[in-house]
C-alpha cells in the first residue's frame, strides 16, 4: 500500500490561529511557542481574582451534580488561580474519548503548572453544546476492509433544519 504524508499547513482555509499553532512559534496568538512547558514561565504570577467567573462556575456546576474537588477548584479562581482551559464540541461521532483525553490532559497541565510554579492552576473543561450545524457531525468516517473510508450517517433528524442547537438534539432507538 502507498501512502503519502503532507504538512497541515497546505489545506486551504486554516485559520491564522491554527497556521500559528502548527508552526510552533510565538506569535500573536501564542506569546510562547505552543507545545512543551515553556508556557508555564508565563503563567507564574497570579492571575486577577475572577468572582463573577466563579460564581457562574459555582452556579452552573452545582446543578450538574459536581464533586468537592471541582467546586474547591472553582473557589481557587475567586482567589487568583490561573486556568487551564479546554473543551470539544458535542457531537455523536466526535470521539467521546478523545473528548476524555482533552479533559484528562487539561487536569494533568493544571497539576503540573501549580507544581512547577507555585501558583495555583486549575482546569475547566467547556463543551459547546449551542453549535447549530448538524451537518458537521451527523457522520463518522471509518477505514473498511479494504483501505478505502467508509462513511457512516445518523440520517434525518427532525431538528436538523430547525436552528436548534445540536446538544439539544435527543436521538431515538433508531
Amino acid at each position: 500500500m502507498a501512502y503519502a504524508c503532507y504538512p497541515l499547513g497546505i489545506l486551504p482555509g486554516l485559520s491564522r490561529l491554527f497556521e500559528d499553532y502548527i508552526a510552533g512559534q510565538a506569535s500573536e496568538f501564542y506569546p510562547v511557542p505552543p507545545g512543551g512547558d515553556r508556557w508555564m514561565a508565563a503563567a507564574s504570577r497570579p492571575a486577577k481574582p475572577e468572582p463573577a467567573l466563579a460564581a457562574l462556575l459555582r452556579a452552573q456546576n452545582h446543578a450538574f451534580g459536581a464533586g468537592p474537588l471541582t467546586l474547591a477548584n472553582i473557589e481557587k479562581l475567586q482567589t487568583g488561580a490561573r486556568a487551564v482551559v479546554t473543551g470539544q464540541q458535542v457531537a455523536l461521532f466526535g470521539g467521546p474519548l478523545y473528548t476524555l483525553h482533552k479533559a484528562a490532559t487539561a487536569v494533568r497541565l493544571a497539576r503540573e503548572a501549580s507544581q512547577a510554579t507555585g501558583i495555583a492552576h486549575v482546569p475547566i473543561f467547556w463543551l459547546a453544546t449551542e453549535d447549530h450545524d448538524f451537518a458537521e457531525i451527523d457522520h463518522v468516517a471509518l477505514p473498511a476492509a479494504d483501505g478505502a473510508l467508509e462513511v457512516l450517517r445518523l440520517g434525518a433528524h427532525p431538528l436538523a433544519h430547525s436552528g436548534a442547537p445540536v446538544g439539544a438534539m435527543r436521538l431515538g432507538p433508531g
